[in-house]
């Protein structure tokens, strides 16, 4: 199931390019920074690392037609989607990477986090993979954009500190 939402993480608004944890893996056989998103349900490639991973492999997409919009509402198209090898640490799989021009080089969407039972440890910096820890991951909170649907205006002194 795909949400409409995708990059809407359970009301943090953090989007596209924001900051948070990044684990250290390779994508067909090319060292990539995964921006770790349990809001995003797809592990999402940018379209212009594609590129360059097929420029040294053939690499096969399907086509695909599917509408998603990224928190602040944008429309997000997909160039399309293919098994690729992916590996995080030492764990390595083929695993259904999707295309689309976003502001980093890849995100481990949810799909990958469940599927491989995977757990987050931020205060560690720890990402377990099937009971198998992994610690090279990256955090970076500081950055991270909120998207506010409405304007909500507080009038002075309405609040006593």
């Amino acid at each position: 199931m795909v949400s409409p939402s995708m990059y809407h993480s359970h009301g943090r608004g953090c989007g596209l390019g924001a900051r948070g944890l990044y684990v250290q893996g390779e994508l067909e056989g090319v060292k990539v920074s995964l921006l770790v998103d349990t809001g995003a349900d797809l592990t999402v490639v940018r379209t212009g690392f594609f590129e360059q991973l097929s420029a040294k492999k053939t690499l096969e997409l399907k086509d695909v037609s599917l509408d998603m919009a990224v928190a602040d509402g944008r429309p997000l198209a997909f160039s399309g989607c293919g098994r690729l090898q992916l590996k995080v640490g030492s764990f390595a799989v083929e695993h259904e990477i999707w295309v689309a021009d976003i502001d980093v080089d890849a995100l481990l969407g949810y799909d990958f986090l469940q599927r491989y039972n995977c757990t987050i440890d931020a205060g560690k910096g720890e990402l377990t993979i099937r009971g198998i820890q992994h610690d090279n991951i990256e955090k970076n909170f500081d950055g991270c954009r909120v998207v506010i649907a409405k304007t909500v205006v507080i009038p002075r002194k309405a609040r006593k500190w």
